[in-house]
């Protein structure tokens, strides 16, 4: 059962979660996610997190950051950050 409930909370976090931030993102910078394949970038940078929020959270890390979920976000932000680089930038 823990594992449906895993697999489920990827998938919804997997359509969700990418597809709100780049639609806030296209609102606030006025661009087309279209051009820009934004959702899919998101996605991808959602699984990436996904596969390295394990990897880096270590005792060292969870003296500062004690929630997991925290430390997800953190990563996402900055592969979100990266995205809004990418856009306006390159």
């Amino acid at each position: 059962m823990e594992r449906a409930k895993k697999i489920t909370l990827f998938i919804t976090g997997l359509l969700v979660i990418p597809a709100v931030v780049a639609f806030l993102t296209a609102f606030i910078l006025k661009i087309d996610i279209f051009e820009h394949a934004l959702v899919e970038c998101l996605c991808f940078d959602y699984v990436l997190t996904y596969i390295l929020t394990p990897l880096l959270y270590r005792p060292k890390i969870k003296k500062y950051i004690s929630n997991k979920y925290v430390l997800f976000a953190l990563i996402f932000f900055i592969f979100w950050l990266w995205e809004l680089f990418r856009i306006t930038f390159i």
